[in-house]
């Protein structure tokens, strides 16, 4: 006689039977998007009876991306139907309720062990309820016993052997596909676009020396969808417009026609377009002597433009539903330079004139990286090294072929840059609009840098301007900004680039004249 709590700990645990795969179907190429989507394509041999053939499961995918065609000639589709079908699976029982209901017809003893014995002895009738108040009933002779059931207190002895299968009837959701051919199967395309698939670019990039990067690109691929086994996969750059990749294809939903009807009149698709920076920075101490791995020893992949997108090819990859994987993509030695680069604020607005604290502003120390590759370089994580010390991490802009970017590596405490403005002129109501007057305000500005680092720098200082801008020393570049409506006061971005030595302080100078309301 066993404790039927220890036959319930040797059960296996229950698993699913859901399908990761489509039945006689393989994956020939998938493209995947950083917005966790794709588009597959499988090839298969579906087996014909009279015409008809079954494609199961339906995969999960978006309104009016499903599509199916016959590779073989003269085989034509007339019609693609979805179905339920269900099969019976047999498994290992899961629970007590699913032990007793597998040994119904069957003779047990029942024992209740406490301070008063209690034992039934019967042929199994029937189960009633659920684990946490589970009811046995025993045919006795002529007599019919209920008997509680708990796991904790009860001894359960199967005196003819007991049966620990158990059956489950499991729809699926099925394509029930009519053809014109009259053999036994058919050569068949599948394809449609679906979620739950994506990968994220991330960057490497070591200085080399002070003119030379080395960048490696690799993609994490996270797969949620289903199984890719040996299958060519295209890591898409861009982002495609799908209206209704949120909207799920009839074909594989149970949802009444109604309920289709609001999903597609919500369907506008906007994909979430930003990659998240893990922007923890730091800087690196230390002089140990260490052997320098070399990270940037990959094979190439190849790519290629269509239209406004851009596919990094990798082929025979096998990656299944639940699994991630991290692929290299490219590595390219880069000419690049050190760029140190502050923004300082806007102090002027159409009513008041507010001019800031002389503190000290953040100048972030970053480096130029000119894409002189083959490839455009997508939107993602840029972490930067140097004799394998971490400099910093932040986002890497996308940026095409023959063109810069510049990536953040850290702030740079060693170069202060202040600022002062001051009024040296005011013409009273000199404007009047919409019933309001002006004055004409005249300011002088001082921007001032103090380099402490032992070396030359190239500092970019950008501010903008609400007010016509008269003159900077040096002179700065004035860009115009377009305003809706009609301004009072047009604005522009004042950018300066400025070389400023070691130790040694620059003063940059600049006037604008401004309306401000009374």
């Amino acid at each position: 006689m066993k404790r039927l709590l220890a036959l319930f700990a040797c059960l296996f645990a229950f698993s699913a039977y859901a399908q990761d795969r489509i039945e006689n179907f393989e994956t020939k190429r998938v493209d995947i998007f950083k917005n966790g989507s794709a588009f597959f394509m499988l090839d298969g041999r579906l087996k014909l009876s009279k015409g008809e053939g079954i494609v199961r499961p339906v995969p999960e995918c978006s309104f009016g991306t499903l599509w199916m065609a016959a590779l073989d000639k003269n085989v034509q589709i007339s019609e693609i139907r979805s179905t339920d079908l269900w099969d019976v699976k047999t498994r290992s029982a899961a629970s007590v309720s699913e032990i007793l209901k597998a040994n119904l017809g069957k003779r047990i003893v029942w024992t209740r062990i406490g301070e008063a014995k209690q034992t039934a002895a019967g042929t199994l009738q029937d189960v009633l309820g659920t684990d946490d108040r589970l009811v046995a009933i025993l045919k006795s002779g002529p007599d019919v016993v209920v008997l509680p059931v708990s796991s904790y207190y009860d001894q359960l002895a199967f005196a003819e052997g007991y049966q620990n299968l158990t059956k489950d009837s499991i729809r699926t959701k099925a394509l029930t596909v009519l053809t014109t051919s009259s053999q036994g199967e058919a050569a068949i395309r599948l394809v449609y676009f679906r979620s739950g698939i994506g990968w994220t670019p991330a960057y490497r990039v070591e200085l080399l020396d002070d003119k030379k990067a080395q960048i490696v690109l690799s993609a994490t691929v996270v797969n949620d969808a289903q199984d890719i086994v040996n299958g060519q996969i295209n890591l898409v750059v861009g982002y495609p417009h799908f209206l209704y990749a949120n909207t799920q294809s009839p074909l594989s939903s149970s949802q009444s026609f109604y309920e289709f009807l609001q999903s597609l009149s919500g369907g506008e698709y906007r994909p979430y377009r930003s990659v998240t920076a893990l922007g923890n920075q730091s800087m690196y101490l230390g002089a140990e002597e260490i052997t320098v791995a070399d990270y940037g020893n990959v094979a190439a992949v190849e790519g290629k433009a269509e239209e406004d997108l851009f596919f990094y090819d990798l082929k025979n990859v096998t990656l299944k539903k639940g699994e991630r994987a991290q692929l290299s993509l490219f590595s390219a030695a880069v000419p690049y330079e050190h760029v140190f680069e502050v923004r300082l604020p806007n102090a002027m607005n159409e009513s008041s004139y507010e001019p800031r604290e002389k503190t000290p502003y953040e100048v972030w120390h970053s480096v130029k990286l000119e894409n002189t590759t083959s490839v455009p370089w997508t939107t993602g994580s840029g972490f930067t090294v140097q004799n394998d010390k971490p400099l910093g991490q932040d986002i890497l802009r996308y940026t095409a072929v023959k063109s810069s970017v510049n990536l953040k590596i850290t702030q740079s405490p060693d170069i202060h840059v202040t600022d002062s403005e001051k009024e040296v002129d005011r013409k009273q109501d000199a404007h009047k609009k919409d019933g309001y007057y002006y004055d004409l305000v005249t300011v002088e500005g001082e921007i001032t840098v103090h380099n402490y680092k032992e070396k030359d720098v190239v500092l970019t200082v950008s501010r903008p301007v609400t007010g016509k801008f008269l003159s900077g020393t040096p002179q700065p570049r004035v860009v115009p900004k377009t305003k809706i409506g009609a301004p009072v006061n047009p604005e522009s971005e004042v950018t300066w680039d400025v070389p400023v030595k070691a130790g040694k302080e620059l003063v940059l100078k600049y006037r604008y004249e401004a309306y401000l309301r009374h």
